[in-house]
């Protein structure tokens, strides 16, 4: 699977641009439901962890997310997925809390992911 093909199956996602690498890093831009975001791989172990930086300064927001691989009982793959973020902001850090959720992003992700490999 592909950040490029993240849009064929992700509900909150319109397209991703592949940008220019920072050294060693990839780079990617998300665009979907909630504007642009830019991300940039700061680790990447294959076949065991993955994580992906929010790379764009100024945000009222920031973190990044960890995907983890492990072999499944009975075969497959288990996936791990955890959000680190830091709201600064005490009055939008209650929105986010209350009205929207930690956990949002990452159990809409899971969702569409599982949905996508129910079908193939």
């Amino acid at each position: 699977m592909t950040f490029e093909s993240q849009p064929s199956w992700r509900s909150d996602l319109k397209r991703v641009e592949i940008l220019p690498d920072k050294g060693d890093r990839r780079v990617y831009r998300e665009i979907g439901d909630d504007g642009a975001t830019t991300f940039e791989i700061t680790q990447d172990v294959p076949n065991e962890r993955l994580v992906s930086e929010m790379a764009d300064p100024g945000r009222a927001f920031s973190g990044h997310w960890v995907f983890q691989f492990a072999p499944a009982e009975g075969g497959g793959t288990r996936l791990t997925l955890t959000e680190v973020g830091d709201v600064p902001n005490p009055a939008l850090r209650f929105f986010a809390a209350t009205l929207f959720g930690w956990e949002g992003s990452t159990k809409r992700y899971l969702a569409d992911l599982q949905a996508h490999l129910a079908k193939t």
